[in-house]
Parts: C-alpha cells; sequence; structure tokens
C-alpha cells in the first residue's frame, strides 16, 4: 500500500529498530516473532489514512491498537491477552 498524501509512516525497520533499543535500555526479550502480525499493525494506520480524514491521535491509536493486537515481537509472548 501507497502512503497517504500529507502523512508520513513508521516502516518495519524502524519500528524493530525502536524495539531493539527499548529491549537494550530495559531489558526483556529481542527479536521479531511475526513479522506479518508487525506488517498488519503497522497497516493500520496507512489504511486509516486512505479511507478517512484522521489526525495524528486517530493515527496514533491505529498503531497502538495494531500492535497490542498481534504483539509481533518477543518481548510480550506470555502477555498475549486470551481471545
Amino acid at each position: 500500500m501507497t502512503a497517504a498524501p500529507g502523512w508520513s509512516f513508521i516502516d518495519a525497520a524502524f519500528a524493530i529498530d525502536l524495539h531493539d533499543r527499548l529491549v537494550a535500555r530495559t531489558g526483556g526479550a529481542s527479536g521479531l516473532r511475526d513479522e506479518n502480525g508487525l506488517l498488519s499493525a503497522l497497516d493500520r494506520a496507512v489504511n486509516r489514512a486512505h479511507y478517512g480524514e484522521p489526525d495524528a491521535a486517530e493515527l496514533a491509536a491505529c498503531y497502538l491498537y495494531g500492535v497490542s493486537a498481534t504483539i509481533p515481537s518477543s518481548t510480550a509472548t506470555s502477555a498475549r491477552p486470551r481471545r
């Protein structure tokens, strides 16, 4: 999916780098558990921008929900909510 005009989005490389930096600083398991889950989570904000007129808070909420629903990193696999 191409980026929506007027917005810059987080890509997978940036998200992985950010996660690795947080793990180095605070501890936890590094690595990616589910690459497709990460890509899906990141695409939520892009999709919202294409099919609406969101503000920055709505796009941030898309990222937050996407990552919390898929938990693509190795750090939080034991904390995954039951469905």
